[in-house]
C-alpha cells in the first residue's frame, strides 16, 4: 500500500550583507518506491515497462510544477494518473482547485483505492494537505498516508534515532534516517524498495528532488576506538550503496554502484510510444533503465 510521509521544519537562511538570520518553514516528503502486482491493471504497461516497475517501483511523490508536489498511495495508482491529467489539461490551477479534483477522486473510489498529500508552495507559504478517509486535513504540520504499521514503525525509528544520535540538530535528518530504515524493513511487506525525499526549496523557488548517498548491508561491523567505517559493500552478500541524483522536476537518477545501467525515474520519459501516449500512466515516476554518457553538451542519459 505504501508509505508517504510529508512535514514542514523550520531553516535557516542568511539575508543581505549583515548575514541576518531569518527561520521560516519548509516542506520535505518521504515516499518508497514499492509497488504491489494489484495496484495496477498489468494492461496499463507495455511488456517491457511491467517488468520495471516490478523490479524497480514507482516513485510515488510526482513534482507536477515547481508550487506543487502530489503524493500518492494506495491500491489503485491509475486514479492518481487521472488526477495529473485533469490538472494537466485546466493548465491553470491552485491549492483549492488541486484538493477539489482530488477529493472528488478520492471519494468516487472504494476505501483504500487512493490517498493524497498534495504538498504546495503558494504566496510565500509551505503548506500540507491531506486527503484520506473521506476527508481534507487542510494546512497541517505534517501528515502520513498508506500504511499505518508503517508509520507506526516509523514513530518508534524517530525516538531511537534521536535519543541514540544526540549530535542530530534538525529534525529533517531524525525524519531521513528512521524513513530509510522503514523502507528497508518494517512489519508490512508492501512497503519497501528505495526511499525518496522531495523538499522544497526557497533559494530555487521550487520543489526538488533531494540528493543522496546511501549504503545497504546485511551484516552488522564493529568498529573500534578512532578506526574508520567501511563503506564499501560487496554485492555478493547482497549488499549494496546508491547515489540519487534529481535530473530537474520531471526526473530523478538512481545510481547503484553494484548495478549497471543505472534507473531513471521519470514523468517525462518512458520506454516506448505505447506508455508514452497511455493517459492511464501520465504524470507517473515510472522506471526505466539508462547508461550516463558524456557529450559536448555535458552529461546526458541514454535509454539501454
Amino acid at each position: 500500500m505504501s508509505f508517504i510521509f510529508a512535514s514542514k521544519y523550520a531553516t535557516e537562511e542568511a539575508a543581505d550583507i549583515d548575514d541576518y538570520i531569518i527561520k521560516s518553514n519548509s516542506i520535505e516528503i518521504y515516499c518508497d518506491t514499492k509497488v504491489e502486482h494489484y495496484n495496477q491493471p498489468r494492461a496499463c504497461y507495455s511488456v517491457e515497462q511491467l517488468q520495471f516497475v516490478e523490479r524497480f517501483g514507482i516513485v510515488k511523490s510526482t513534482i507536477i510544477c515547481p508550487e506543487f508536489c502530489i503524493s500518492f498511495a494506495g491500491n489503485n495508482i491509475a486514479l492518481a494518473s487521472e488526477l495529473f491529467y485533469e490538472l494537466y489539461q485546466r493548465r491553470y490551477f491552485d491549492r483549492e482547485d488541486v484538493l477539489r479534483i482530488a477529493y472528488n477522486i478520492h471519494r468516487s473510489a472504494d476505501p483504500n483505492q487512493i490517498e493524497f498529500i498534495i504538498t504546495s508552495a503558494e504566496n510565500d507559504g509551505c503548506i500540507i494537505d491531506c486527503i484520506k478517509e473521506n476527508g481534507i486535513d487542510r494546512d497541517v504540520p505534517s501528515a502520513h498516508i498508506g500504511s499505518s504499521k508503517a508509520f507506526e514503525a516509523f514513530q518508534k525509528r524517530r525516538y531511537i534515532v534521536k535519543e541514540s544520535n544526540p549530535e542530530i540538530k534538525h529534525i529533517n535528518e531524525v525524519n531521513s534516517t528512521a524513513f530509510r530504515e522503514v523502507v528497508e524493513g518494517c512489519k508490512d511487506d508492501t512497503v519497501g524498495g528505495f526511499p525518496f525525499c522531495v523538499r522544497y526549496l526557497e533559494s530555487e523557488k521550487s520543489f526538488c528532488y533531494s540528493d543522496e548517498f546511501g549504503v545497504f548491508t546485511n551484516y552488522k561491523q564493529t568498529v573500534g576506538l578512532e578506526e574508520n567505517i567501511r563503506f564499501f559493500v560487496d554485492a555478493e552478500r547482497g549488499n549494496y550503496s546508491y547515489t540519487i541524483k534529481p535530473i530537474g522536476i520531471e526526473s530523478v537518477l538512481l545510481d547503484i554502484e553494484q548495478m549497471d545501467p543505472a534507473i531513471l525515474y521519470s514523468r517525462l520519459y518512458r520506454c516506448n510510444e505505447f506508455d508514452c501516449d497511455n493517459k492511464q500512466l501520465f504524470g507517473l515516476m515510472l522506471p526505466m533503465l539508462v547508461q550516463e554518457q558524456d557529450t559536448d553538451d555535458g552529461i546526458k542519459f541514454m535509454r539501454v
